[in-house]
């Protein structure tokens, strides 16, 4: 008889444990449901918001490009561009000038976290040898609408 409360009981802790995992197995993630709820149009206007920067600066225009950017921080907040900030970025598009640029990649993760990283060409020589750097840009998205932001923690703004 106790052999078999025994086995009822190691049982019902048994089932106990694999029914409370297969819950949370089945909870999506934050990633997941962001991920899920982006549409296609979501990923052009984050694109297209990109290519108008790269289009200005290329175009010679530093202070419009800058001023379509905002900061964030570690925690996706989205903060007013700094002048400190405008003054590195102008300094950084002076010193590496837009050419040409590639989208290399591009990650959602959530709201506050997505990746879009480009290759800038900023020297070709007369072989066509290009010189780049890599850059990239926090797309977040808040109230529904989306921000390019670099980031600003730890003075990180190129990637």
């Amino acid at each position: 008889m106790k052999k078999i409360f025994y086995f009822i009981l190691v049982s019902l802790v048994g089932t106990a444990i694999l029914t409370s995992c297969a819950k949370k197995a089945d909870q999506p993630s934050a990633h997941d449901e962001f991920v899920a709820s982006l549409t296609s149009a979501d990923t052009t206007e984050v694109l297209n918001m990109c290519q108008e920067f790269f289009t200005k600066l290329s175009q010679g225009d530093k202070a419009g490009a800058i001023g379509m950017l905002s900061l964030s921080d570690s925690l996706g907040a989205v903060l007013p561009m700094t002048e400190e900030k405008s003054q590195q970025l102008t300094k950084q598009f002076s010193l590496f000038p837009v050419l040409d640029n590639h989208l290399i990649s591009y990650t959602f993760g959530s709201a506050a976290d997505n990746l879009m990283k480009f290759k800038v060409v900023f020297a070709k020589d007369e072989d066509g040898k290009e010189e780049a750097i890599n850059f990239g840009l926090n797309p977040i998205r808040k109230d529904g609408k989306w921000y390019l932001t670099v980031r600003n923690a730890a003075g990180k703004v190129a990637l």
